[in-house]
């Protein structure tokens, strides 16, 4: 995590480093990274930079978790417009992914997290069903006839919809599939999801 120091930076000096460090870390590994780069970029001090973070891997770490909140938000946010659908929002959305500009901040968050699935994948614990997300992932599951025997599970529920665009999402950068490659990749995954697999 930064350092307190960052942490009460005015909001838009945050957001300012925050962009230089997913502008650096977003197509490259972190051992492709030097403090110096990031430092030249921010025209700042390396002492600054320290002042800031632990060390390199913190800020990775740090704009990694940012990117990860940031699209667990717009992929919510999309299922939440169409809200008695909730595939079809989430297909909204991976629609919306193929078509961005591969300049802007939205892909560079996608293909930073797609290179570090294991932030992504973190799960929170929100047990106790206080949290607003979970909530309203709970209210959004009955809008759509899903039935949950526990808080756990529609929260688990929760975590496997995320993993599943992740999953579809890494594999459309990596075989460099076209919208509609990955519009027919989703609704396979999907029909499995909610049919089966049937036999013969």
């Amino acid at each position: 995590m930064p350092k307190a120091t960052f942490l009460n930076l005015a909001v838009d000096k945050q957001e300012k480093v925050e962009m230089i460090l997913l502008a650096t870390f977003y197509n490259r590994h972190i051992s492709q990274v030097k403090v110096s780069e990031i430092v030249e970029k921010m025209g700042m001090s390396r002492g600054a930079f320290y002042k800031y973070f632990i060390d390199l891997e913190d800020a990775h770490q740090y704009v990694v978790q940012k990117a990860s909140i940031a699209v667990h938000r717009e992929i919510l946010t999309s299922v939440y417009t169409m809200s008695d659908d909730l595939f079809a929002g989430i297909a909204n959305y991976l629609k919306k992914i193929a078509r961005v500009d591969k300049t802007a901040k939205e892909w560079q968050q996608i293909q930073l997290l797609t290179a570090n699935p294991t932030i992504f994948a973190k799960r929170n614990d929100h047990s106790n069903g206080q949290n607003a997300m979970v909530l309203q992932w709970q209210e959004l599951l009955i809008k759509n006839d899903i039935s949950m025997d526990t808080l756990e599970e529609s929260q688990e529920f929760l975590f496997l919809i995320m993993d599943l665009v992740m999953e579809i999402l890494t594999a459309f950068i990596v075989n460099d599939w076209d919208e509609k490659r990955l519009a027919t990749i989703y609704q396979l995954r999907i029909k499995w999801l909610k049919q089966g697999i049937q036999k013969k």
